[in-house]
Formats: structure tokens, sequence, C-alpha cells
């Protein structure tokens, strides 16, 4: 369920509690304070950030296609494509609707695949393995789509960015969760004013409540996992 607060609400409560303001703001453009402004969206982001890290949201989640085409092995990836969704390796496919059928995460991923294909034209037809390349934002397929498989639209679940940029924005939990949050903003306000470091955003005072109410106590198990697990 999302909130309906908003980051102008939040970013009112923050700065009201540093004592930047003393009445609300009607936007997020102000000449005289602007600096602040900017910044305490950023920390209201980097927040948002932090708690979907550890915790997933069904607004955090969307559906992408790959479609393959004949002679090609690697294919671009949303434009708000963070990393594939699922805590294990058996969610984290691609399937195609008409006959069901799968395409797995490749053992070892991009690096092990690279590895095992010294050549990789050998290697064609229909793919049997993903793996997110780190060079682009791109997926390869471990083989190279003929003809026979030119079309075929695989679907997949994958976590999307998420930054909440205009006065209107909502977040993507409950209000008390946002409420939740705006001690934290404030407290890492303060350390940013006075330059002092910070140290994780995981470690401050009242993290792990809004964790807790952000995922009703059901925190996933695993966390994407930079190498497939079973």
């Amino acid at each position: 369920m999302a909130s309906t607060l908003s980051l102008l609400d939040a970013m009112n409560r923050v700065m009201r509690r540093v004592g930047m303001i003393s009445s609300d703001l009607a936007s997020l453009t102000d000449a005289a304070r602007q600096a602040d402004i900017d910044i305490t969206v950023d920390i209201l982001n980097e927040v948002l950030h932090e708690l979907l890290r550890y915790g997933s949201l069904p607004e955090e989640v969307d559906e992408g296609t790959i479609t393959l085409a004949t002679g090609t092995r690697d294919y671009n990836l949303p434009s708000d494509f963070v990393q594939m969704s699922g805590d294990t390796y058996w969610k984290r496919a691609l399937i195609f609707a008409t006959d069901n059928r799968r395409i797995f995460e490749y053992r070892g991923g991009y690096n092990q695949m690279y590895v095992d294909q010294p050549d990789p034209s050998q290697f064609t037809g229909q793919p049997n393995a993903w793996a997110i390349s780190p060079r682009a934002s791109q997926i390869r397929m471990d083989r190279e789509a003929t003809s026979e498989e030119d079309g075929d639209a695989y679907t997949f679940l994958y976590d999307a960015r998420q930054r909440l940029t205009a006065a209107a924005d909502v977040f993507p939990f409950d209000d008390v969760v946002v409420l939740s949050i705006v001690p934290m903003a404030a407290t890492l306000w303060r350390s940013d004013r006075d330059g002092k470091e910070r140290g994780a955003i995981s470690a401050v005072t009242g993290f792990g409540r809004a964790l807790d109410l952000m995922t009703k106590n059901q925190r996933r198990r695993r966390y994407g996992p930079t190498t497939p697990q079973r």
C-alpha cells in the first residue's frame, strides 16, 4: 500500500525537525533554501533505497520482456533495471509463456560464461541460460538465437529503480513507515551539515523499526545474491 504522504510532505517534516523552516514550503523550489531542499530530498531517497535493499515491495517489482532475435546474444535491459527479482535461483527465470519454457541464470555468472565460451560463435540455437553483462545494461544469452527462436518473447521480474523526484511523488509504503524515516533523515541531515562521518544508513537509530514496519516483519531471507543459489 502506497503512502498518502508525498515527497514534499516528508521534506517539510524533516526540515522542520532540523529547524530549517517554521512553516511548510509549497514546493521543492525555494531560492533561499534550495541547497537544503536538495540535500533533504537526496537523503530521503537514500533512506528509501537502503530500505528497499533489505525488503521487497510490490511497487518495487516490475515485468520486463526479452524478444529473441536471429544472430543476437545481448539484449537491452529496462532503463530502471536494478537486478533480477527473486531470492533463489529458481525464481530468477525468463519465461516463454507459449510452452512454459524457462531460461535460468548461468552458473557462475557472466565471467564464467566468458571462460566457458572462448569462441561464442560456436554456441547457437535455443538459449539455456542468461547472465547480466558487467560492461553494459544488457543481458547475455549463452546461445545466439537462430531463425527458429526468432521472435520468442520471454518475460521476467526485476527490481525497478525507485526514486522520488516530484513534489507529489508518494512513498511506496504506508504512512507509518514514512513517519518513522523522518527522524532518521533528520539525523543524517545533521551529520552532513556538521561534516561528520555517517557510517551505514542501516546503522542509524530507527532503521530496523522502519524496515519491520515496511515488510510487516516479513524480512526476505536473501536479497539478490551475487552468485546463483538453488
